[in-house]
């Protein structure tokens, strides 16, 4: 398990010291090497004295990020230092944001995206770092849903948010050619005025040493550390903005990454069936993250009964027992070994017992007045069409009834 790695500060309530704060799990020590991470230190500088070392923010699997000051903007920022050795060399998703931020500069959903600020080489101990800047973040969605009851966002927050998210889906796929591919909460960055005016306060906070979780080589720091307290009421509808966030899976319309792309419980029909799959598989995803979000849990999991181990072929029979069978086109476009699972008419010779239930009789929304409950299962129904043809696109959805309603 890793910690999230999009740049986004932590909040805590109410304010003990900063000492106080301590992680529990953090990167393995074993990646500390040639290759893996740089041993980054409190106060170090970096790219030629432009950025400061605060403190650290996450993790990941190829990097560590850490708060920043940058000395030429005057601004705090998130500064991600990848391994020496990621995934092609970080080229890919270095292109991808390059791409974003060329193109989408004067789109309307331009500041819908966590665009890339500046990159920089870093020579260090264990090799060449790829070192991206960007702007600094309130949470996450993940954490951000937890001030709500039962985790689950007001209606009208959530049609904010997924308005947002689809106008910068909308300029991602219509002018950048791009596909995220990893819609998630844990994707999504919040902010609120508070948030933009607190992370230009943190230059003048004087941090105490974190102690470090594990004997460290040279005395470098490794905990991760929440920053800074907010007493700000953040859950107001209209004061809340998001970004997505977290280009690591992305790929362009014509040069997709290899393999599969999306997290497990995420995936669209078309990616679990190892068929060919496009920009749809993001409406897919939005289409999950709403439902996540109001009801406060995931519409499929992939988990037989009984067990919480994912299985692919329990997904899909997950997916044909709500949204019904699966289209002709796509399980004939699908892997050899996933066409024998359906039977002619669309569903699946073994369904895991999977009771058949609609959207309609799974929710658990309540007080919701019936035209407005009516056009939530049409927008789901819409999004989360299992033929990805079906699907709309960005563009079209953020003018559908029941965003507009808001």
């Amino acid at each position: 398990m890793f910690r999230r790695t999009t740049p986004c500060l932590k909040y805590i309530h109410p304010a003990p010291s900063l000492r106080a704060f301590r992680s529990i799990n953090e990167e393995s020590l074993d990646r500390y090497r040639p290759g893996g991470y740089h041993p980054v230190r409190i106060s170090e500088a970096f790219d030629e004295g432009r950025f400061r070392i605060s403190n650290k923010l996450g993790y990941g699997p190829y990097s560590t990020v850490w708060l920043a000051y940058d000395k030429k903007t005057t601004r705090n920022v998130a500064l991600k230092i990848c391994t020496a050795d990621p995934p092609r060399g970080g080229s890919f998703e270095r292109g991808i944001l390059d791409g974003i931020s060329t193109q989408i500069t004067s789109q309307p959903g331009s500041h819908r995206i966590l665009q890339l600020s500046h990159s920089f080489k870093h020579k260090g101990i264990h090799g060449n770092h790829l070192c991206l800047v960007f702007d600094l973040m309130g949470p996450d969605l993940e954490d951000y849903r937890n001030f709500f009851p039962g985790r689950r966002l007001p209606v009208a927050l959530v049609k904010r948010i997924t308005r947002q998210l689809l106008f910068g889906l909308w300029s991602l796929h219509s002018v950048c050619k791009i596909i995220h591919a990893d819609i998630k909460p844990q994707n999504i960055l919040t902010e609120t005025p508070e948030t933009r005016a607190v992370a230009n306060s943190v230059a003048g906070y004087e941090l105490q040493p974190i102690d470090p979780l594990f004997d460290m080589p040279d005395e470098f720091y490794i905990a991760s550390s929440k920053v800074y307290t907010l007493d700000a009421d953040m859950t107001r509808p209209a004061r809340l903005a998001v970004r997505l966030a977290d280009f690591g899976h992305a790929s362009w319309f014509d040069r997709k990454l290899p393999g599969n792309t999306q997290g497990q419980r995420i995936q669209a029909p078309e990616v679990v069936l190892d068929a060919k799959w496009d920009h749809k598989i993001d409406i897919w995803q939005i289409g999950l993250l709403v439902w996540d979000l109001i009801e406060g849990q995931p519409l499929f999991n992939g988990y037989p009964p009984n067990t919480t181990k994912y299985n692919p072929d329990a997904h899909l029979a997950q997916m044909t027992s709500t949204l019904g069978p699966m289209p002709t086109r796509l399980i004939e476009g699908a892997a050899p070994d996933k066409r024998q699972l359906f039977s002619e008419d669309g569903n699946m010779v073994d369904d895991f017992n999977f009771p058949r239930t609609s959207l309609e009789e799974r929710s658990q929304v309540t007080g919701m007045p019936d035209i407005e409950k009516m056009r939530y299962f049409d927008f789901l129904k819409r999004i989360l069409s299992l033929d990805p043809n079906s699907r709309p696109e960005a563009e079209t959805l953020v003018d559908i009834p029941w965003l507009s309603s808001i």
